[in-house]
C-alpha cells in the first residue's frame, strides 16, 4: 500500500466524514445502523490490508448482518477494481455466486484503496463510502504539499 496510506490516516479520514453520516443517518436514512470499511493494497500487491472499520447505531438493534454485507461489496470492489454499483449496473458479467445484491462500495482511481459501508439504502451507503474516500485521497495530498512547502526535494516518511 502507498506509504502515505496509514490507519493514522484512515482515522482522520472517518473524523472528518463522521459528522455527516452521522447527521444523514439521524435525519434522511432509513435507520441508524451500519460498518464502514477501508482496506487498501499491500505494498507488493500482493494482499489487502484491513486498515479501519467503524460501526454505526447499537449493534444490539441491527436488523441485519451489516459487516457481512460491507465485506461482501469490499470483496467485489477489490476483486474488479470497480465499485459495486458500476459492476451490478454496468458490468454484470463480472458477478459472481455468492456476490451481494447490495451496492455501496467506491474504489480509488489506482485501486488501491477500498471503502465500503452497508447499513441503510444503497446510495447513502456509497455516498458515505465516497466521502472516506474523497477525505483520505485529500488527506494524502495535503502531506504532499506540506512537504514540498517544506523545501523537500524527495517525500520523506
Amino acid at each position: 500500500m502507498a506509504y502515505f496510506v496509514t490507519t493514522e490516516l484512515v482515522e482522520r479520514a472517518f473524523r472528518m466524514a463522521e459528522p455527516s453520516i452521522q447527521l444523514t443517518l439521524a435525519e434522511t436514512a432509513k435507520r441508524v445502523a451500519g460498518h464502514l470499511r477501508v482496506t487498501a493494497r499491500s505494498y507488493d500487491k500482493s494482499r489487502w490490508v484491513l486498515l479501519a472499520t467503524r460501526d454505526y447505531g447499537s449493534r444490539a438493534k441491527w436488523e441485519h448482518d451489516y459487516p457481512g454485507h460491507a465485506t461482501a461489496k469490499e470483496a467485489i470492489s477489490q476483486r474488479t477494481g470497480k465499485s459495486t454499483r458500476e459492476v451490478q449496473l454496468m458490468h454484470p458479467e463480472m458477478l459472481e455466486a455468492g456476490d451481494t445484491v447490495y451496492y455501496g462500495s467506491v474504489v480509488s482511481p489506482d485501486g488501491s484503496i477500498v471503502v465500503a459501508f452497508s447499513g441503510v439504502e444503497a446510495w447513502f451507503d456509497e455516498m458515505f463510502a465516497s466521502w472516506v474516500l474523497t477525505a483520505i485521497l485529500a488527506l494524502i495530498q495535503h502531506e504532499l504539499e506540506r512537504q514540498r512547502a517544506a523545501g523537500n526535494e524527495y517525500y520523506e516518511a
